[in-house]
């Protein structure tokens, strides 16, 4: 199955286009992704070699979730808060 198989569908593209830099060009990604199961994350992936050649990916992916949500509710908060504007 790709890396992509658990994804929504909307970010199936952004991983596998992460997949060929990494298999093409040996570079590592970084990128998020959301999960069908609702959850978020913080994918780094880089190539796997064997014998200098590359061969595959490696990734590492974090959940990222809770984070984000605090980080939308503190945008949230912070745009509906009275910004005091300074008399001239």
């Amino acid at each position: 199955k790709p890396a992509w198989y658990g994804l929504v569908p909307d970010d199936h593209e952004k991983s596998a286009a992460a997949f060929e830099r990494i298999i093409n060009a040996g570079e590592p990604q970084s990128y998020e992704a959301l999960g069908q199961s609702g959850i978020r994350w913080l994918v780094h992936a880089g190539p796997r070699r064997e014998g200098g050649e590359i061969v595959g990916a490696t990734y590492v992916a974090w959940d990222v979730t809770q984070m984000k949500e605090l980080e939308s509710r503190l945008a949230k908060k912070l745009a509906g808060a009275a910004v005091p504007v300074a008399e001239a």
